[in-house]
């Protein structure tokens, strides 16, 4: 791009090739992930993509502001797209693409996994056993660091009815919670699984 033209003290001829040399650097550039300025579908300058290089380091953004960024993430080592958003009095800057998915493109029935969502939500969900009061831990994935819901399921591979039931018990940590197995038909614990969907942050 030809910063500088044209001077005060140029004429026209001076400048009419250094000018279109300008619109046909601004037109190569606006080309990229865009849809020519002269279509005639009716999508002039409307963008066919958004493409987010991979940052060396998260951007520095003005005071207000939400943006995006492709970066690589310590955790997953894959560049994941971030939003820089408020959260609360402060802002935060959440890989929202990063889920168990980042490092497992077919991860197995029945094993546990986490995905962040745009909020800064994560879920997580996985399988636990045991009998009477059982605590789960969740661990793996992205720092989780706080727990606010958990929903429980009694989970057997046996078809049929089974004799036990689940309930959660307590959240116990920012990684913990409690379930409790019972009977169905009498008092007192029992032994079975379970499945667990927990929503935090």
């Amino acid at each position: 791009m030809l910063n500088d033209v044209p001077q005060p003290s140029q004429t026209l001829g001076q400048t009419q090739s250094l000018i279109r040399t300008n619109f046909s650097i601004i037109d190569t550039a606006f080309s990229i992930n865009h849809v020519a300025y002269n279509d005639p579908s009716g999508d002039q300058g409307k963008h066919k993509l958004v493409d987010f290089p991979v940052q060396l380091s998260a951007p520095t953004l003005a005071a207000g502001d939400i943006g995006f960024y492709n970066l690589n993430n310590a955790t997953t080592t894959k560049n994941e797209l971030y939003i820089h958003k408020i959260t609360g009095s402060t802002t935060s800057d959440i890989p929202f693409t990063a889920s168990t998915l980042s490092t497992n493109a077919t991860p197995a029935a029945n094993t546990s996994w986490y995905s962040y969502i745009p909020s800064g939500m994560q879920m997580r969900g996985g399988i636990g056993n045991g009998t009477g009061t059982v605590t789960v831990t969740l661990s793996g994935g992205i720092p989780f660091n706080g727990i606010l819901t958990v929903l429980v399921c009694p989970y057997s591979t046996t078809s049929g009815d089974q004799n036990f039931a689940v309930r959660l018990v307590n959240i116990i940590s920012a990684t913990q919670f409690s379930v409790y197995v019972s009977s169905r038909t009498s008092t007192g614990a029992a032994t079975g699984s379970f499945q667990y969907l927990a929503i935090g942050y």
